[in-house]
């Protein structure tokens, strides 16, 4: 399912989450993230993290962080720089 997080300066940060349906929000979370270099990271399946991971009732959260290219110019450029430490408080 497709979610937005709110970063520490009011930006929304969407994020991916994978997992087993009507889990309760207790279940463990692997999360990663990307946001560089102006390329874009889509939502894709990791088969050694669905064997692993989610068989055993496990999350996984894909975010999309400032820095990378998924939403133009503008979400690229506000990670780059001194802009970056904006793309740690999206994961955080």
């Amino acid at each position: 399912t497709q979610h937005e997080a709110i970063s520490d300066d009011g930006e929304r940060i969407p994020y991916v989450q994978t997992g087993p349906a009507g889990v309760s929000g207790d279940a463990p979370v692997y999360m990663s993230a990307y946001g560089g270099f102006g390329l874009t990271v889509k939502p894709q399946y990791n088969s050694s993290l669905g064997k692993l991971w989610l068989e055993r009732g496990g999350t996984t959260v894909q975010a999309n962080l400032r820095g990378g290219g998924e939403f133009g110019t503008r979400w690229h450029d506000a990670g780059r720089y001194a802009g970056k430490k904006l793309s740690h408080d999206d994961f955080a």
